[in-house]
């Protein structure tokens, strides 16, 4: 294509079928040499070179074929003052402008443009730092996520690790013509279906196609297509984007449209609402946003990619995040999907266990705790548990009128007669079954309601101290119809129970 013809014939799309700015078809067509020298440039970097060159034009108030009929060292010095002007505070932009300005002079004179070490120098240094990604990084941020759509994109992006216009590009239509494979038990990978599959292989072309998804960039790598892979935590949020926002969908609609566009279906998202989606989980994690941007998940894909030692394969780790191979690439790429769902599969993408915890549900985690400290309760409960079984002998032979005033006298003497108090030990809980000893011969022993024998002097003293305590022994003493009795009936076996 000439540049007369450009001119007159060309209708503002370049060869891949985009649609350019105004002002940047109205720019080419005034200045077709720069058009000539670009046009074989992705989209934006046609737009870039464009942009450079009219800037460049205005600050020396010259045309592009004026500068281009200058010598090489002349030309080199009106570049240098233009470089000169913007080099200490945007040095990165100076390095932009001095290639492009050097590739124009070079394809249109061939000749190069040299700048002298020392005389001039461009200092760049960088100002932002980067975050250091590792997938426990990755997934605090994606857990910030608001919902389904925002949460699947960003685990697309960090489990395959694809660049950010694979999804600007992206459709429904696409989406149907993944691999889908699944892992068994034993750790081998087989063939699956859709619904049954954890893990995923689609084709990333360099050019559009209606069947696969496309990566631009993969142009100026010389790299044809490459495979991208979606493991299980990926695959399973994708199925259920599917099943809320494809129902009906066609093939020719936008995979990942914008929420304007949510009912139509109609426009894709945009690199701008990536970042912006990438940058609200960022700053809702506690995350520094100017360290992090969606490129950084794609670092975090290479980081658990490289630091899986069951992957042996060197070539696997770099074919899998579309880099070009050194002399075996296109017998690499033209392996089956198979083979590399089986070397994908020893990946380990899943959430580190410290942040499963903490987005695990509370209330599952509050029932589960109760339920264990009741079930420790219970146990405790039984441990502690103490029966005795008391079991009281009756005192022998009933004794006669004679025998009881006897004894009633001997207790109305011993009134007078000081005796120490009871004391009592702390039983120990331990289980045990006591039976009461026989009653001695030469003294006499009283049952009380305590369960405990003692001697007629001390249950006198313990009614007289204690006499609501042993109401129930004063009763049967002195309310017996054949008189005072020292003797009560034999009680029943009882089970005492210690907590």
């Amino acid at each position: 294509m000439t540049s007369t013809k450009s001119i007159v014939e060309w209708d503002g799309k370049d060869f891949r079928g985009q649609q350019c700015t105004p002002n940047l078809v109205k720019f080419m067509r005034e200045n077709p040499k720069v058009f000539d020298c670009f046009k074989a440039r992705p989209k934006n970097s046609l737009q870039h070179a464009c942009t450079v060159c009219q800037k460049f034009m205005e600050f020396n108030n010259l045309t592009i074929d004026e500068w281009l009929a200058m010598d090489k060292k002349t030309a080199r010095d009106k570049v240098w003052e233009y470089i000169d002007s913007v080099r200490i505070k945007h040095p990165a932009t100076a390095r932009v402008i001095q290639q492009y300005l050097i590739s124009l002079y070079l394809y249109h004179n061939e000749e190069k443009l040299v700048f002298l070490k020392g005389k001039h120098d461009i200092a760049y240094e960088p100002k932002r730092l980067k975050q250091d990604m590792d997938k426990g990084i990755c997934w605090k941020i994606i857990g910030k996520a608001k919902n389904v759509r925002d949460e699947a994109i960003l685990t697309f992006a960090f489990e395959s690790g694809v660049r950010e216009n694979v999804f600007t590009h992206m459709t429904f239509g696409h989406f149907q013509n993944f691999h889908w494979f699944k892992k068994t038990e034993d750790g081998s990978v087989q063939k699956s279906d859709m619904e049954d599959g954890d893990i995923a292989i689609f084709k990333i072309m360099a050019r559009p196609t209606p069947d696969y998804t496309h990566d631009h960039k993969l142009r100026g790598k010389g790299i044809n297509w490459y495979y991208g892979c979606l493991h299980k935590e990926a695959t399973k949020i994708l199925k259920e984007f599917v099943a809320k926002h494809h129902e009906d969908s066609k093939d020719d609609k936008a995979f990942w449209y914008s929420m304007k566009s949510w009912k139509s279906k109609n426009k894709s998202i945009s690199p701008q609402m990536l970042i912006h989606i990438l940058k609200d989980c960022v700053k809702r994690a506690g995350l520094d946003c100017t360290k992090i941007n969606f490129h950084a998940l794609r670092r975090g894909f290479r980081h658990v990619v490289r630091n899986t030692a069951a992957i042996t394969d060197a070539e696997f780790k770099e074919a899998i995040m579309g880099h070009k191979l050194k002399g075996s690439q296109e017998a690499y790429f033209d392996k089956n999907p198979l083979e590399f769902a089986r070397e994908y599969a020893k990946c380990d993408f899943s959430l580190p266990s410290p942040e499963k915890d903490k987005l695990l549900d509370e209330k599952q985690k509050e029932i589960d705790r109760l339920t264990k400290q009741i079930k420790e309760f219970n146990e405790a409960i039984e441990e502690a548990k103490l029966t005795t079984k008391v079991e009281i002998k009756p005192l022998g032979h009933e004794v006669s009128r004679t025998e009881i005033t006897k004894l009633f006298n001997e207790f109305n003497e011993s009134l007078n007669q000081p005796s120490e108090p009871i004391k009592t030990k702390p039983i120990t809980p331990i289980q045990v079954t006591q039976t009461r000893p026989e009653t001695p011969k030469n003294e006499y022993w009283i049952a009380c309601p305590d369960d405990t024998w003692v001697t007629k002097a001390q249950c006198d003293i313990c009614r007289t101290t204690n006499y609501k305590k042993f109401s129930n022994c004063t009763f049967e003493r002195y309310q017996h119809p054949d008189g005072p009795l020292f003797q009560i009936s034999k009680p029943k076996l009882m089970e005492v129970k210690y907590t």
